[in-house]
């Protein structure tokens, strides 16, 4: 059933088209038995209080009467609501052209309001460290992500970790001013799986285009045979990148982690991470997600591949049927990252 929550925002409707957001700061429900409660609001005049008696809860809504005659209907608050029914409020404050989602409505009108939600958690905020936890394995698709604040009420989406860093930078700065005897520190806990590296940096670069116009220079079989990895950037991210299509989809999926394939692509990982893609070799999209959610990540990405590079004990005779060090199976599926602002 839908139910009212202190220092949160919502629609307030009246049957008589008056329509506003309202910030709820304390809900009092009265204990007479007959459906009261009071609600006290946090506008730009001071407090308000409203009295209500309860007609109808929903699992989306509440409706209620104030006072003899009038009709009040209490939701959920979202951008379309505010741009069906306070087109003026949006007129004077312009929305950003950015994706929005639901958590972004209470950020937008503290502004308007220069209201600071649970300003008494807030003020007692002391630690020097805010963490934001993804609900999910944040790469795991390409749908908007939610990080959720650790010890605040701070909530953020966005469609990429570089978005997400953005925002969350403006939400702690309105809500936790810069103090002089504190600087804050802000991190993301990420969850990152080895593939989830690897692929991302061999799929930013379209291989079977270079692959195509310089075919003699790449020949990732002979480069097996002979172990000597060439000194230009794009023909390493070619093999890089056909060694990906091979493990993860053309016929290499069973190659042991710890076998001569594996250790060659992980070495040519740690050879180009940093080298830049040059604009006609850019792989569309998967560029574009690669930059905002992965390269601002290449520190601790190529921190975390070169320690399982140096963990393992390879074997270039290895088959499918070779099991791969205790190690590498417990350690090869995901790694938390931490990312600081």
């Amino acid at each position: 059933m839908f139910s009212l929550e202190p220092e949160e925002w919502y629609p307030y409707q009246e049957i008589s088209d008056y329509f506003r957001p309202i910030y709820i700061k304390k809900v009092i429900p009265r204990k007479t038995g007959k459906n009261l409660l009071g609600l006290e609001l946090t506008t730009k005049h001071g407090l308000e209080r409203l009295e209500l008696r309860v007609l109808l809860r929903t699992e989306y809504q509440l409706v209620a009467a104030q006072g003899g005659e009038t009709i009040v209907i209490i939701h959920q608050v979202g951008f379309k609501w505010l741009q069906r029914h306070c087109s003026a409020l949006l007129s004077e404050n312009p929305l950003s052209h950015e994706p929005r989602y639901d958590s972004d409505v209470a950020f937008y009108l503290d502004n308007v309001f220069e209201t600071r939600i649970n300003q008494t958690v807030f003020d007692s905020f002391r630690d020097e460290h805010i963490f934001f936890r993804f609900d999910d394995h944040i790469f795991q698709s390409d749908h908007y992500k939610v990080a959720q604040a650790s010890k605040l009420p701070l909530v953020v989406e966005a469609e990429n970790l570089s978005l997400f860093w953005k925002k969350a930078k403006d939400r702690v700065e309105f809500y936790l001013p810069k103090r002089p005897d504190k600087e804050i520190d802000i991190a993301f806990e990420i969850k990152v799986s080895e593939d989830d590296i690897l692929i991302a940096w061999a799929l930013r670069f379209d291989g079977y285009k270079y692959d195509d116009k310089y075919k003699q220079a790449v020949d990732s079989a002979n480069l097996l045979k002979s172990d000597t990895i060439p000194e230009e950037p794009l023909i390493r991210m070619t093999h890089f990148f056909l060694l990906q299509r091979y493990l993860h989809k053309w016929g290499g999926e069973f190659e042991p982690g710890h076998g001569e394939c594996w250790r060659l692509f992980r070495t040519l990982f740690l050879l180009i991470a940093n080298e830049a893609v040059p604009l006609p070799y850019r792989f569309s999209d998967r560029y574009e997600s690669w930059l905002h959610n992965f390269e601002p990540l290449t520190n601790e990405c190529v921190a975390l591949i070169r320690s399982l590079h140096k963990g393992l004990d390879y074997d270039d005779k290895a088959t499918e049927k070779t099991l791969p060090p205790k190690w590498y199976s417990q350690h090869k599926d995901y790694e938390i990252i931490l990312r600081s602002l």
